[in-house]
Protein backbone atom coordinates (compact mmCIF):
# COMPACT_ATOMS: atom_id res chain seq x y z
CA UNK A 1 0.00 0.00 0.00
CA UNK A 2 1.42 3.32 -0.86
CA UNK A 3 2.07 6.33 1.31
CA UNK A 4 -0.40 8.38 0.15
CA UNK A 5 -3.47 5.50 0.64
CA UNK A 6 -1.84 4.92 4.09
CA UNK A 7 -2.32 8.87 4.96
CA UNK A 8 -6.00 9.18 3.27
CA UNK A 9 -7.17 5.99 5.37
CA UNK A 10 -5.86 7.23 8.64
CA UNK A 11 -7.35 10.55 7.79
CA UNK A 12 -11.05 9.39 6.65
CA UNK A 13 -10.73 6.99 10.10
CA UNK A 14 -9.86 9.67 12.38
CA UNK A 15 -13.24 11.63 10.46
CA UNK A 16 -15.47 8.74 11.52
CA UNK A 17 -14.07 8.68 14.81
CA UNK A 18 -14.77 12.71 15.42
CA UNK A 19 -17.97 12.11 13.44
CA UNK A 20 -18.97 8.80 16.27
CA UNK A 21 -17.92 10.51 19.69
CA UNK A 22 -19.59 14.07 18.18
CA UNK A 23 -22.66 12.01 18.18
CA UNK A 24 -22.66 9.62 21.26
CA UNK A 25 -21.74 13.13 23.28
CA UNK A 26 -24.68 14.50 21.62
CA UNK A 27 -26.69 11.50 22.38
CA UNK A 28 -25.44 11.46 26.10
CA UNK A 29 -25.97 15.15 26.63
CA UNK A 30 -29.58 14.99 25.64
CA UNK A 31 -30.07 11.42 27.87
CA UNK A 32 -29.13 13.46 30.52
CA UNK A 33 -30.61 16.40 30.08
CA UNK A 34 -34.13 14.44 29.96
CA UNK A 35 -33.05 12.43 32.72
CA UNK A 36 -32.31 15.45 34.83
CA UNK A 37 -35.50 17.20 34.03
CA UNK A 38 -37.72 14.10 34.91
CA UNK A 39 -36.16 13.53 38.15
CA UNK A 40 -36.08 16.82 39.11
CA UNK A 41 -37.18 17.55 42.66
CA UNK A 42 -37.82 21.36 42.59
CA UNK A 43 -41.43 22.27 42.66
CA UNK A 44 -40.34 25.87 41.24
CA UNK A 45 -38.90 24.58 37.92
CA UNK A 46 -41.93 22.85 37.58
CA UNK A 47 -44.22 25.41 37.96
CA UNK A 48 -42.19 27.24 35.78
CA UNK A 49 -42.56 24.66 32.62
CA UNK A 50 -46.05 24.58 33.63
CA UNK A 51 -46.32 28.39 33.05
CA UNK A 52 -44.54 27.60 29.87
CA UNK A 53 -47.85 25.31 28.65
CA UNK A 54 -50.64 27.26 29.56
CA UNK A 55 -51.61 29.48 32.89
CA UNK A 56 -53.77 27.56 35.08
CA UNK A 57 -54.28 26.88 38.29
CA UNK A 58 -53.80 23.53 40.78
CA UNK A 59 -56.74 21.62 41.67
CA UNK A 60 -57.39 22.04 45.85
CA UNK A 61 -54.95 19.12 46.97
CA UNK A 62 -52.86 18.23 43.91
CA UNK A 63 -49.37 18.87 42.92
CA UNK A 64 -46.87 18.71 40.06
CA UNK A 65 -45.28 15.26 40.11
CA UNK A 66 -43.23 15.72 37.12
CA UNK A 67 -41.71 18.36 34.54
CA UNK A 68 -40.32 18.06 31.31
CA UNK A 69 -38.81 20.63 29.04
CA UNK A 70 -37.41 19.62 25.56
CA UNK A 71 -37.23 22.98 23.99
CA UNK A 72 -39.80 22.03 21.20
CA UNK A 73 -42.26 20.29 23.84
CA UNK A 74 -42.86 20.74 27.78
CA UNK A 75 -45.14 18.48 29.50
CA UNK A 76 -46.08 18.60 33.24
CA UNK A 77 -47.54 15.85 35.31
CA UNK A 78 -50.17 16.51 38.15
CA UNK A 79 -51.25 14.00 40.88
CA UNK A 80 -53.01 14.09 44.27
CA UNK A 81 -50.62 14.61 46.99
CA UNK A 82 -49.81 11.73 48.64
CA UNK A 83 -51.24 9.53 46.39
CA UNK A 84 -49.46 6.21 45.22
CA UNK A 85 -47.79 7.27 42.08
CA UNK A 86 -49.45 6.47 38.52
CA UNK A 87 -53.57 6.20 40.81
CA UNK A 88 -54.62 8.82 38.92
CA UNK A 89 -53.00 11.60 36.94
CA UNK A 90 -53.44 14.82 34.89
CA UNK A 91 -50.73 15.62 32.26
CA UNK A 92 -50.19 19.06 30.19
CA UNK A 93 -48.50 19.32 27.73
CA UNK A 94 -47.51 21.91 24.69
CA UNK A 95 -46.07 21.22 21.57
CA UNK A 96 -44.25 23.29 19.16
CA UNK A 97 -46.84 21.71 15.96
CA UNK A 98 -48.94 24.04 14.41
CA UNK A 99 -52.71 22.77 13.74
CA UNK A 100 -52.93 24.45 11.12
CA UNK A 101 -56.76 25.30 11.08
CA UNK A 102 -57.64 22.04 12.43
CA UNK A 103 -61.14 21.99 14.47
CA UNK A 104 -60.99 21.27 18.05
CA UNK A 105 -63.18 18.01 17.06
CA UNK A 106 -60.01 17.11 14.38
CA UNK A 107 -57.79 17.83 17.17
CA UNK A 108 -59.73 15.17 19.87
CA UNK A 109 -60.26 12.90 16.91
CA UNK A 110 -56.47 12.41 15.86
CA UNK A 111 -55.56 12.28 19.77
CA UNK A 112 -57.77 9.33 20.15
CA UNK A 113 -56.68 7.86 17.00
CA UNK A 114 -52.84 8.41 18.55
CA UNK A 115 -53.76 6.81 22.03
CA UNK A 116 -54.93 3.40 20.02
CA UNK A 117 -52.16 3.78 17.34
CA UNK A 118 -49.78 3.41 20.64
CA UNK A 119 -51.54 0.70 22.04
CA UNK A 120 -52.23 2.28 25.09
CA UNK A 121 -55.87 2.50 24.07
CA UNK A 122 -57.08 -0.01 21.41
CA UNK A 123 -60.56 -0.15 22.31
CA UNK A 124 -62.16 2.24 23.67
CA UNK A 125 -65.83 3.68 24.93
CA UNK A 126 -66.64 6.86 24.69
CA UNK A 127 -68.41 7.83 27.63
CA UNK A 128 -69.02 11.21 26.53
CA UNK A 129 -67.87 14.77 25.21
CA UNK A 130 -67.83 17.43 28.45
CA UNK A 131 -68.00 21.38 27.21
CA UNK A 132 -66.29 23.42 29.91
CA UNK A 133 -65.82 27.51 29.92
CA UNK A 134 -62.16 28.43 30.84
CA UNK A 135 -61.73 31.60 32.95
CA UNK A 136 -60.82 33.27 29.48
CA UNK A 137 -64.48 32.74 28.09
CA UNK A 138 -63.37 30.02 25.50
CA UNK A 139 -65.27 26.55 25.44
CA UNK A 140 -63.27 23.41 25.59
CA UNK A 141 -64.28 20.11 25.08
CA UNK A 142 -63.33 17.28 26.82
CA UNK A 143 -63.48 13.62 25.62
CA UNK A 144 -64.12 10.96 27.97
CA UNK A 145 -63.41 7.33 27.24
CA UNK A 146 -63.29 3.88 29.01
CA UNK A 147 -60.13 1.77 27.74
CA UNK A 148 -61.18 -1.88 26.91
CA UNK A 149 -58.11 -3.01 25.50
CA UNK A 150 -54.16 -1.94 25.21
CA UNK A 151 -51.58 -1.24 27.95
CA UNK A 152 -54.14 1.03 29.68
CA UNK A 153 -57.22 -1.30 29.59
CA UNK A 154 -59.57 -0.64 32.64
CA UNK A 155 -58.62 3.10 32.87
CA UNK A 156 -61.04 5.45 32.23
CA UNK A 157 -59.00 8.83 30.00
CA UNK A 158 -60.11 12.24 29.71
CA UNK A 159 -58.70 14.32 27.06
CA UNK A 160 -58.71 17.48 25.13
CA UNK A 161 -57.31 20.94 23.00
CA UNK A 162 -56.06 23.11 25.43
CA UNK A 163 -55.65 26.80 24.74
CA UNK A 164 -51.60 27.15 25.53
CA UNK A 165 -48.27 29.15 24.73
CA UNK A 166 -47.59 26.45 21.97
CA UNK A 167 -49.03 26.14 18.80
CA UNK A 168 -50.95 22.77 19.69
CA UNK A 169 -51.56 22.11 23.79
CA UNK A 170 -52.81 19.17 25.41
CA UNK A 171 -54.61 18.15 28.23
CA UNK A 172 -55.11 13.94 29.27
CA UNK A 173 -55.99 12.60 32.62
CA UNK A 174 -56.11 8.97 33.47
CA UNK A 175 -57.16 6.91 36.34
CA UNK A 176 -58.76 3.66 37.14
CA UNK A 177 -62.69 3.90 37.46
CA UNK A 178 -62.04 4.42 41.19
CA UNK A 179 -59.53 6.96 40.91
CA UNK A 180 -60.49 9.14 38.13
CA UNK A 181 -60.71 12.55 39.49
CA UNK A 182 -63.52 14.28 37.03
CA UNK A 183 -64.13 16.91 39.51
CA UNK A 184 -59.98 18.22 39.34
CA UNK A 185 -59.63 18.04 35.76
CA UNK A 186 -62.71 20.20 35.10
CA UNK A 187 -61.03 22.54 37.47
CA UNK A 188 -58.14 23.03 36.20
CA UNK A 189 -59.65 23.51 33.06
CA UNK A 190 -61.70 25.98 33.70
CA UNK A 191 -59.31 28.06 35.21
CA UNK A 192 -57.42 28.21 31.93
CA UNK A 193 -56.21 32.06 30.90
Amino acid sequence: MSKEVKVILIVIGSLAALVFLVCVGGAVFFVMTIAHQVGATDPASKARTAAKIATFELPPGYQYLMAMDMGFMDMVVIAPQGSVRGAFLIELQGIATPTIGESDDQIIASMQQSLGRSSRCSGTTTIGNDSIETAAGKTIVLRAIDCNSGSAAGSTIEFGHIPSKYPLGMIMAIGSPQTFDRRAVHELVRSLR
